[in-house]
């Protein structure tokens, strides 16, 4: 495989893992959104309401720092993972993701 090839590898992958960390990312919010609700009407949790509040803000915004970084990498090139991917690091990053979702 020649440097061009692997660089298109590497890129393939560094896209795969920003989509699945924006993924990761929307869940978050969605659970802690979620957690939020639960508390918001118990007397005496005020303070752990807005404290879980502001981790949504930012999470929320770390969602646009991921997404608005990617964007910029895009326009020179895309993301480039750091090393060459290998079959077991994909499927090892595959495998969180399904364990996770169980």
């Amino acid at each position: 495989m020649d440097s061009k090839q692997k660089d298109g590898v590497r890129r393939a992958a560094a896209e795969l893992r920003v989509h699945a960390a924006l993924e990761e990312i929307q869940e978050a919010q969605e659970l802690l959104g979620r957690a939020t609700a639960q508390v918001c009407s118990i007397v005496g949790m005020v303070p752990e309401w807005q404290r879980l509040g502001d981790l949504y803000d930012q999470v929320h915004a770390a969602w646009y720092l991921v997404r608005d970084k990617d964007s910029e990498l895009r326009s020179s090139g895309g993301p480039l993972l750091d090393h060459e991917p290998t079959a077991r690091d994909e499927e090892s990053k595959a495998q969180e993701r399904r364990e996770v979702r169980s």
